[in-house]
C-alpha cells in the first residue's frame, strides 16, 4: 500500500514536471517567433515626406514615387532617376519596370534597443543602416510618423493607422 502511494506520487510529480517543461518551451517559442514592435510598425506601405528628406551621399536624385513597402524581409523602395531631363519627358513602361526592379531589396532589424534596421538594395541610394524613431503621439489623426536617420540620410515616413 505504501509502495502504491509512492508510485502514484512519483507519477504525479513526473507529470507536473513534463507539463511545466511543455509550458516553458511553448512560451519560449512564442516569444522568439512573435514579431517585435519595430517589425510590426514598419510592415506595409509608407509614404515619404519629401519636404523633410535629406540625402547627402548622392546629388541629383529625383523620385518618381514616394511609396515604400516593407514586407516580411523584403522592401520595395521608390523608383529613382538621376537625370532631370527624364522628369520633363515620358518614361517608357519598360524603363519604369526596370526602375521598380532596382528598388527591390531586403531589410532586417539589427537592434531593438536602440531601434535600428538595415536596408540592402545595391542599386538604390537609400540602402544602408538606419536608426529608427517611431512617433506614436500622432495616433489621434490616424497617421504614424517613422523617422529613419543615419549619417548621410534623413527620411520621414508617414504611415496610415487603421
Amino acid at each position: 500500500m505504501i509502495r502504491n502511494k509512492i508510485n502514484r506520487f512519483h507519477l504525479f510529480v513526473t507529470e507536473k514536471i513534463w507539463i511545466a517543461l511543455l509550458c516553458i518551451c511553448t512560451l519560449f517559442i512564442l516569444v522568439c517567433l512573435w514579431p517585435n514592435k519595430l517589425n510590426r510598425s514598419l510592415q506595409g506601405y509608407s509614404f515619404m515626406v519629401l519636404d523633410s528628406l535629406r540625402i547627402d551621399r548622392v546629388d541629383n536624385i529625383y523620385f518618381i514615387d514616394g511609396n515604400l513597402k516593407f514586407g516580411g524581409h523584403s522592401v520595395l523602395l521608390p523608383p529613382i532617376i538621376t537625370n532631370k531631363k527624364y522628369l520633363q519627358t515620358e518614361v517608357s513602361y519598360k524603363r519604369l519596370l526596370e526602375l521598380e526592379e532596382e528598388g527591390k531589396g531586403e531589410w532586417k532589424v539589427i537592434s531593438t534597443n536602440p531601434d535600428s534596421i538595415s536596408i540592402e538594395s545595391t542599386s538604390n541610394p537609400l540602402n544602408g543602416k538606419y536608426a529608427v524613431k517611431i512617433l506614436d503621439k500622432a495616433n489621434e489623426i490616424g497617421l504614424r510618423y517613422i523617422i529613419l536617420d543615419n549619417d548621410s540620410t534623413h527620411l520621414v515616413l508617414q504611415k496610415r493607422i487603421r
